[in-house]
């Protein structure tokens, strides 16, 4: 059984970070510029500030994500990057950004993404977010797409990643999850009436 959940231990912490680090470092070969190759983690400062998500398989994990809203601090550099430094205050107050989404290859297609995104849409709406924004490469556009979320631009270039599609949730937008046929219309649904 995998369990789902905001990871808050030091301990559990760490797991996500080496975790980050075999993923997008050993699997993938990316050059992260917050490696640290001595201890084999991946610990970014948006960490500090942000709600770090783990899927957790016996206790090892096999998936996180990771959501940091505009109000709790700096986007470092997200901000201009995507375009929120150019909104209005009161909307930028509003907006969360979503990275570092990454599953266990050996499951991925399966539902752990699914419900790491949903458990982070659950905590944004209870901490009054509006828009999430996360980019996205090409064949992961569908899946933010079945979710609810629009392409703002395909041609956004990540200083670290290159070339990718930058997407925008609107939360409470119910029209358009129902029309996608979100898995978020629940939650939004239970959220609307209490």
């Amino acid at each position: 059984m995998i369990e789902v959940r905001e990871v808050t231990s030091e301990t559990e912490r760490e797991a996500v970070f080496r975790f980050r680090y075999r993923i997008y470092v050993q699997d993938q070969g990316r050059q992260e510029p917050y490696a640290d190759h001595e201890r084999r983690t991946l610990r970014e400062p948006l960490d500090e500030r942000g709600w770090v998500l783990g899927a957790f398989q016996d206790g090892r994990v096999v998936g996180t994500l990771r959501t940091n809203p505009r109000r709790d601090g700096s986007l470092d550099g997200y901000e201009s990057l995507y375009g929120i430094d150019r909104l209005p205050t009161e909307v930028q107050e509003q907006v969360a950004i979503t990275t570092k989404l990454m599953v266990e290859p050996n499951i991925r297609g399966g539902l752990v993404a699914l419900r790491l995104a949903k458990l982070t849409y659950a905590m944004a709406l209870e901490r009054d977010v509006s828009w999430n924004y996360v980019d996205a490469r090409d064949e992961t556009v569908p899946l933010f797409e079945k979710l609810g979320h629009r392409v703002l631009r395909r041609d956004l270039e990540h200083p670290a990643y290159g070339r990718a599609n930058l997407m925008c949730l609107s939360l409470r937008d119910i029209d358009h999850l129902v029309q996608v046929q979100s898995p978020f219309v629940s939650l939004l649904q239970l959220q609307i009436t209490q």
